[in-house]
């Protein structure tokens, strides 16, 4: 049974469908979540959860009449539902660490700090470097 007949059973309210269509996704959504793994999330089953969230929610969305496969659609919802989540996720967090006080600081604020310390490291890197030496 192909995954575009899963989906139409499912619609027609076939909930044991649906349960195969998610078997049958499982290696794309363990691919997927084991990818997208980063600090925020700390378990991958968490992602996984919001995956299958993300298959319910194409499943639902899906235009059958167009003839078009089903597995490009619901690869991007799953990648969508993971990425909203990890969002969500640290968005949480940098509000608990504002409510602690502490200054949260943007990507490119970290990327700037550290250009600046590799040019300071570069300069005195240099300048001892060149201690004791005499250029004439």
């Amino acid at each position: 049974m192909t995954r575009e007949e899963l989906v139409k059973k499912y619609r027609e309210g076939d909930d044991f469908a649906f349960t195969i269509l998610v078997k049958s996704l499982h290696p794309l959504l363990r691919k997927t979540a084991l990818s997208m793994r980063c600090k925020a999330v700390r378990e991958p089953n968490e992602l996984y959860a919001e995956g299958c969230i993300g298959i319910r929610k194409a499943a639902d969305k899906f235009d059958l009449t167009l003839g078009k496969p089903f597995l490009p659609y619901v690869t991007a919802a799953i990648r969508n539902a993971m990425r909203d989540y990890i969002r969500k996720e640290l968005r949480t967090a940098e509000w608990k660490l504002i409510k602690q006080g502490v200054q949260v600081v943007s990507t490119d604020q970290i990327a700037e700090a550290e250009a600046l310390l590799y040019e300071n490291m570069q300069s005195k890197t240099a300048d001892n470097l060149l201690k004791g030496y005499s250029f004439y």
